[in-house]
Parts: C-alpha cells; sequence; structure tokens
C-alpha cells in the first residue's frame, strides 16, 4: 500500500511547517497496487542511502535545488522510505531536501552493536562524524528531519560493549541525541524525529496472497504492533525542542492492520522497512 505524497505532507506538514495552507491539503487516494508490486516497491535514493560507510555523499541534493530554504532528511534506512514523499513536497513548495541515510547507523552518538560483523559497529561512528562536517557546509537548516528504526533497543552497547538496562539505555538515548543534535552549527533548525511504524512481525504479502479469500487470517490488533519504539521516544520526548512525528494513524486504520488492505484491495508493506511507501 502506497498513500500519495499529500497523505505523508498531511502527517508531517504540523512539524516541516513547509508553509500554513499545505495542511490544508486533502488526502490523496491511495495507490493500488498489486501483492508483486508491493514486495518490489523500493525507494530510488540515487545512491544516497548508504551500507557500511564512513563519509556520505556528496550529490544527495533533492526537492527545488535552487529554493529558498533547506530540509535535511537523516538517519538510517528507515529514514529512506520518507524520501520519496519528501522530495515531492519540498519540489511543490520549493525546499532544498537533502539526504543522508547509513544503513543501521543511528545518529545517536551511541555505541551500536553490527549483527553482521558480530561487534560495535565503529564505522558509524567515523560516518557521524562526517555527517557532522557535511551539515556545516550546506549552510543555514531550516527544519532536520531524522528516521530511526526502533531496532537500537536490542542493539545499543555500554562502554564496555555490554547490553543495558532499559532505564540505563533510555538515558545513553537520550544522551547521544542531546549530544548529537549539540554539535550542529547555530542556529539550530528545527528537529522532528519521525516514529517507527507498527511493526507487523510477518510479510503482508506474502500472508495475504496465501489467504485471498481469507485476509482475516492475517490480522494483527494495530495496539500489539504500534509503536515498537516505546524507550527510544520516551527519551526523545524529553530532549528540548524536539518534536515526534506520530505516522501510525496515516499508515493503518483504528482496528486492525489488515482493515485497509481488505477495503480496498491495497496491501501493507511488511515489517520495519515501507519502501516507498510514501510517495
Amino acid at each position: 500500500m502506497r498513500l500519495a505524497g499529500r497523505a505523508a505532507l498531511m502527517a508531517c506538514i504540523p512539524v516541516l511547517a513547509l508553509t500554513a495552507t499545505a495542511a490544508g491539503l486533502p488526502v490523496d487516494s491511495v495507490v493500488p497496487m498489486t501483492l508483486a508490486q508491493a514486495a518490489k516497491d523500493i525507494e530510488q535514493t540515487r545512491g544516497c542511502r548508504l551500507t557500511v560507510s564512513i563519509r556520505p555523499l556528496d550529490n544527495c541534493l533533492f526537492g527545488d535545488v535552487s529554493g529558498n530554504h533547506s530540509m535535511v532528511l537523516i538517519g538510517d534506512s528507515n529514514a529512506s522510505h520518507w524520501l520519496p514523499a519528501l522530495d515531492r513536497a519540498a519540489k511543490r513548495h520549493g525546499w532544498r531536501l537533502y539526504f543522508f541515510a547509513n544503513a543501521a547507523c543511528p545518529i545517536a552518538q551511541v555505541p551500536v552493536y553490527q549483527i553482521r560483523f558480530k561487534r560495535i559497529y565503529v564505522e558509524c561512528d567515523i560516518w557521524r562524524d562526517s555527517l557532522v562536517e557535511k551539515l556545516s557546509e550546506i549552510g543555514p537548516i531550516d527544519v532536520l528531519v531524522i528516521g530511526r528504526t526502533w531496532q537500537y533497543q536490542d542493539l545499543i552497547r555500554d562502554s564496555q560493549g555490554r547490553t543495558m538496562s532499559p532505564v540505563k539505555l533510555e538515558a545513553a538515548w537520550r544522551s547521544g541525541m542531546t549530544g548529537f543534535l549539540a554539535r550542529l552549527s547555530v542556529p539550530r533548525p528545527r528537529v522532528a524525529v519521525i516514529r517507527s511504524q507498527p511493526n507487523p512481525g510477518l510479510d503482508y504479502t506474502v500472508c495475504l496472497g496465501k489467504n485471498l479469500a481469507t485476509p482475516s487470517i492475517c490480522d494483527q490488533a494495530r495496539v500489539q504492533v504500534a509503536h515498537p519504539d516505546g524507550l527510544l521516544a520516551r527519551a526523545e520526548s524529553r530532549i528540548p525542542n524536539l518534536t515526534l512525528v506520530d505516522p501510525t494513524d496515516a499508515f493503518y486504520s483504528a482496528h486492525l492492520l489488515t482493515s485497509v488492505a481488505k477495503r480496498n484491495d491495497q496491501v501493507p508493506e511488511p515489517n520495519s522497512h515501507d519502501s516507498d511507501l510514501f510517495e
């Protein structure tokens, strides 16, 4: 399932504040997709979503390249599925949009365990330092949007590489986010963190593909899967001048995650990545 650009804009516009009138735009209709199309729906980042990199790319300017305002979208691979919608919104309203992402690498200055390498992700720390330098080269930034996965709740480590209690982990995330934001050039931009979308823990394209006659088999109560990033969000909610954006209502209906699919014959994307969901 993909929501057209205005739907994503409606979810983000109160924070991004591109224009006052944009908040009143009607929501576009849902773009229908087949199961095969949904499974292959991938955002186009022009290579600006990196994997195990230590330096952001240079040619990562989207939106209206001659715009008078600058918005920056940064984060891990979860940030990239917001790129199509923000790119369209930026073009519509005359904003430059810069995009820098590194898979499995948080913006927060915290040690993170890299599952693939079975060690602390030291390359992420280097990339984050390079990102600060890159942002300083852009000039004044009006809005900074951060996208991140909820899975860091299981991957953050202390200085000795050990797991932490929830209380210590929450404090570490808050300190790490605050530390990164403190490194940005003055004046500080308005900052928004887009919360993680619901995490159903299954691939709807597969489940519904096997159960087209009885899609209710794939139903999951929203309360069971919404807001998987609770610990991170609590930490971020205590950071001054940072706004949390909750996209849950834009993704799913009030009751069951598959109710939208059953009504409109569209399919939510699986798990933590929603690819080109908002375009």
